[in-house]
């Protein structure tokens, strides 16, 4: 798994240095970015699944999977995207849940708004919601909770 891993971020780093990337971003902050947009669209197929077969009203089955995608992403940004900072795993664990609980505000905000205000379906909201929140949830992870 760390041998795909690696092998992964070389290519991406290749290919951000292809883009020009480096003069508008850090190379470590831009890799960073990439693998937290890809660890964070494996959580939204987590959350979207959760969403989805949650027999619950949708601002509660939105909150199990917001849960549920939180949990995933932090393991996975902690292993990959971190490389498992020096900090313990309790204080990232808890810095994490500090910056996602601020996430769930906007996600919460935004799947209400599309569904009671916009009128759109809950599971378009939801989708909408997650990319809302995983902009805030990467500045937060790299300026707070998981900075290196």
């Amino acid at each position: 798994m760390v041998g795909v891993v690696d092998a992964a971020e070389r290519r991406v780093e290749a290919l951000l240095r292809a883009l020009g990337v480096q003069r508008v971003a850090a190379r470590r902050r831009a890799l960073r970015a990439v693998e937290f947009g890809a660890v964070g669209a494996s959580g939204a197929v987590v959350n979207a699944v959760v969403f989805v077969l949650a027999p619950v009203a949708y601002l509660l089955a939105g909150a199990l999977a917001f849960a549920g995608g939180t949990a995933w992403t932090f393991a996975l940004n902690w292993t990959v995207t971190y490389d498992r900072p020096s900090r313990s795993l309790s204080r990232a664990l808890a810095r994490y849940a500090s910056v996602y609980a601020v996430g769930f505000v906007v996600y919460s905000v935004v799947l209400a708004g599309g569904v009671e205000l916009l009128h759109w379906p809950g599971l378009f909201a939801n989708v909408t919601a997650i990319g809302v929140a995983g902009t805030v949830n990467f500045a937060g992870s790299e300026l707070f909770a998981l900075r290196p």
